[in-house]
């Protein structure tokens, strides 16, 4: 009888230690994927900027060159 109860607990602290590190790996996973998420959304963001700046560049650069000097 003492064999089985010993045999049961040992089962039951592994079973709830892969369930903590089930449970660590799960919340692991979600950070990961919330980072990329948002790592994805500031290349988005930076790419846009980075056009609207070549365009206003470029206009600039239009405007110097039709300048007509008095």
């Amino acid at each position: 009888m003492g064999r089985i109860v010993l045999h049961s607990r040992r089962s039951a602290f592994i079973l709830g230690e892969a369930l903590v590190t089930f449970g660590l790996l799960n919340g692991l996973l979600l950070l990961e994927y919330e980072q990329v998420t948002q790592y994805k959304q500031q290349v988005q963001r930076l790419e846009k900027r980075y056009q609207m700046a070549q365009q206003e560049r470029l206009a600039a650069m239009k405007a110097w060159h039709t300048y007509e000097q008095p």
